[in-house]
């Protein structure tokens, strides 16, 4: 006769164990409902002792990336470990792997929805901390655009974005592709934070005015032209945190705006950058 667990059953022993809910269930099962042989069953298998890593930081890890053949669906991924050490483990890697095509295949959308069994699986068996730290997923839209990615050797950085285009057909075209790649690389070396002026909030803008002034103002500068070097100051600003003004890696000489013009021209409609995401091990933001 099989033993029937109800969810509050497993819950409780989940809150008062840290296990994941599957290994409190499985535990229950063994122990035919009984939660202290359960609680045993789950200490010999070592969740308890994954769940007491779990309180510990995990700031080192590795970020990978999945990219369909078409261009038209992309996620970036960032698993969490304590130490490089047990990051360039095969282990870690192949849950890396796994989580990524989990994410893929049952549509995932927050951190939340993603199973945890594996990951407390794997803390026991490595005796670190793992977190799945985030992840992100784009979906291009009637196949007008593409999706591209950039994983910098030794996957510590990775970075992916979309490009939109008005029809399909540009979609295909290979300078699009080039051009996705190249931005990808960009968006790695040079730290944008947004896309254009457009997108920088008020707020920021003012914070940035507000020092630019003070600095003029320690440097003896009239009062009366405080508003005009502080303005002044803001173009180099634009010029740093936004893509569209930064100055291309391959060429100082022009600006990555120009750059997707010219390509745009070759593929014989406009090109835009709808989004993009950075990821960097030990960052939140």
């Amino acid at each position: 006769m099989s033993i029937v667990i109800d969810a509050t059953a497993v819950k409780n022993l989940r809150e008062r164990t840290g296990a994941g809910m599957m290994e409190c269930k499985q535990a229950l099962v063994e122990a035919k409902g009984n939660v202290d042989e359960a609680i045993d069953i789950l200490r010999k298998k070592g969740a308890m002792q994954a769940a007491k890593k779990s309180g510990r930081i995990a700031a080192d890890g590795l970020i990978d990336t999945y990219l369909s053949p078409d261009a038209q669906l992309g996620v970036l991924l960032e698993l969490n470990s304590e130490t490089d050490f047990v990051a360039k483990t095969d282990q870690f890697k192949a849950l890396l792997k796994q989580l990524i095509n989990e994410v893929v295949a049952k549509g995932y959308t927050t951190v939340a929805e993603v199973p945890t069994e594996p990951i407390t699986a794997l803390i026991a068996t490595l005796g670190e901390n793992i977190t799945l730290s985030r992840f992100v997923k784009y979906q291009v839209e009637d196949n007008r655009g593409i999706v591209d990615s950039y994983i910098h050797p030794g996957n510590k950085l990775g970075v992916m974005l979309e490009l939109k285009t008005q029809s399909s057909d540009a979609a295909k075209h290979p300078a699009l592709k080039t051009l996705a790649h190249e931005l990808a690389m960009q968006i790695a070396a040079a730290s944008p934070e947004y896309i254009s002026r457009a997108e920088i909030p008020q707020a920021v803008l003012d914070k940035e005015l507000e020092i630019y002034k003070e600095q003029a103002r320690q440097e003896g500068k009239p009062e009366k032209i405080l508003d005009k070097i502080a303005q002044g100051k803001l173009s180099k600003f634009y010029s740093q945190v936004c893509l569209l003004e930064q100055l291309y890696i391959r060429d100082q000489n022009i600006t990555v705006e120009k750059v997707i013009q010219k390509t745009a021209q070759e593929v014989g409609e406009p090109i835009t950058i709808s989004r993009f995401v950075r990821y960097k091990i030990g960052e939140t933001k």
